[in-house]
């Protein structure tokens, strides 16, 4: 089976296809790891509890069960096994991380836990698991779920807030305990009391009334977030509540602003207006999608174009973007895939750094492909947008560099990501640097997104109007 993935068959960039397994399908994927040293095997992690491997180069694809955490999670809205991952020095450190939730004999208790894998059969030795951390969850949502090594080689986790909505407790703001984190911790190292080592160069180590294991906060359901290791950023698709969902870069020490903000959004006033909280990289309203999954930097070699783009989607509504890595002010995002009914639970690459794309609703495993058929023109690279003065008061300019004559949209949404203004200059324009100028005395303060619109390729700017 494959599935196209784009507007139309003009503007479509990507097919997705489908890999056959000759065994009983599972459902609700959640995660899949290439195992390091052993090109085409893959571990795919079920969040019933069950972890099995495939070989993608085989033809036959037979599944096997080589974890079973049954007896210690059961699935159960977004409770279950959430995250896995091989240890960065694989098969010389042959360890399996895992985190799950016991919901079976110990409440709502997240779990952190390695387990010893057979290096020649694969098999995960169950008697050998070791519990490094654990901490309680209030509610029965909002559990976060990614678990994965930097580049530094140590251990991030990606925290929910605790759950019900809203964050009731605050935790996401509350710096005395784990929950709405990015937390970074050393799995080979232990202190004393502990089942891991708190590295001595993370954010907070030195100060007080802090736990130290927080590498950033202020975020709501970090589902998903992975590393792209050759500009060192970490890419985080944070959850929204009611409005936005959010994808962030993370840095050591940020804070996200959640509960007070949600995406650009102001939630509580004066709150969310504190300097310190740090925006969103990208945003998109409810209007797109209800659930992102955070993705991966493709490093593939099988698409060239697609080199250096974030990938990411939305659960509920199927839809995959591409996000350029610009500045946190200049962006580029197109849509690769069209609203389908395609549950995107994970992205997750093999031994070659091809990306493939998990379906929660029926199981299926995805690999994206190029469309022989479609026409990367679309793309504009080279397609620039910039603001001046910014913050502005009467007037500003728009600065939009075009690589060539092309059909161009210009519009300017509010944070709710309803369009304010269609600018007058819309239509065909000829290849250059075009200037047009903004009214922005004629509107009311606060801040703005000045789009432009080629094909499938999108450029913004934030554009903060002050009287």
């Amino acid at each position: 089976m494959a599935l196209a993935l784009g507007h139309t068959a003009k503007a479509q960039f990507l097919v997705a296809q489908e890999v056959t397994i000759q065994a009983n399908r599972f459902t609700a994927p959640i995660e899949m790891c290439a195992v390091p040293g052993r090109p085409g095997k893959v571990f795919v992690a079920y969040q019933p509890g069950w972890v099995r491997l495939l070989d993608l180069d085989s033809a036959q694809r037979r599944a096997q069960i080589v974890l079973s955490l049954r007896s210690l999670t059961r699935q159960s809205g977004e409770l279950g096994l959430l995250g896995m991952a091989f240890h960065p020095r694989y098969p010389r450190v042959n360890k399996l991380y895992v985190y799950f939730t016991d919901n079976v004999s110990r409440g709502n208790l997240s779990v952190y836990a390695s387990f010893n894998v057979d290096t020649t059969t694969l098999r995960v030795d169950s008697a050998s698991r070791r519990e490094f951390l654990t901490f309680a969850q209030p509610f029965a949502n909002h559990n976060g779920g990614k678990i994965c090594f930097g580049p530094d080689g140590m251990f991030y986790i990606g925290s929910g807030d605790g759950g019900s909505a809203n964050d009731p407790q605050n935790n996401a703001q509350n710096r005395n305990n784990l929950l709405g984190k990015i937390l970074r911790i050393d799995v080979d190292n232990q202190d004393p009391g502990r089942g891991y080592r708190i590295p001595p160069d993370n954010p907070f180590f030195d100060s007080t009334n802090i736990r130290k294991e927080i590498y950033a906060l202020g975020l709501r359901n970090p589902w998903k977030m992975s590393w792209d290791f050759e500009t060192r950023r970490l890419w985080v698709g944070d959850v929204g509540q009611t409005s936005f969902e959010e994808i962030d870069t993370i840095r050591a020490g940020g804070n996200y602003g959640w509960k007070w903000r949600e995406g650009d959004r102001c939630v509580r006033s004066p709150e969310c207006l504190n300097p310190r909280f740090l925006r969103p990289v990208w945003t998109y309203p409810r209007t797109l999608g209800v659930s992102v999954t955070g993705g991966q930097v493709y490093r593939g070699t099988q698409i060239p174009w697609l080199v250096g783009e974030y990938l990411y989607g939305d659960y509920g509504t199927g839809r995959i973007w591409g996000l350029s890595q610009g500045t946190d002010t200049v962006l580029v995002n197109r849509q690769l895939l069209a609203p389908t009914q395609f549950n995107v639970s994970a992205f997750a690459e093999d031994h070659r750094r091809e990306l493939y794309v998990l379906r929660y609703n029926t199981g299926g495993i995805f690999k994206l492909v190029a469309d022989p058929t479609a026409s990367q023109s679309a793309a504009m690279p080279g397609l620039t947008l910039a603001t001046a003065p910014n913050p502005a008061d009467k007037e500003a300019s728009l600065l939009l560099t075009l690589p060539k004559a092309a059909v161009v949209t210009l519009a300017v949404l509010g944070l709710d990501g309803t369009v304010q203004y269609r600018l007058p200059v819309s239509g065909h324009l000829a290849a250059g640097q075009h200037k047009i100028a903004l009214p922005t005395g004629q509107w009311p303060a606060g801040m703005y997104l000045v789009q432009a619109t080629v094909g499938t390729a999108t450029v913004g700017k934030r554009l903060v109007v002050a009287h």
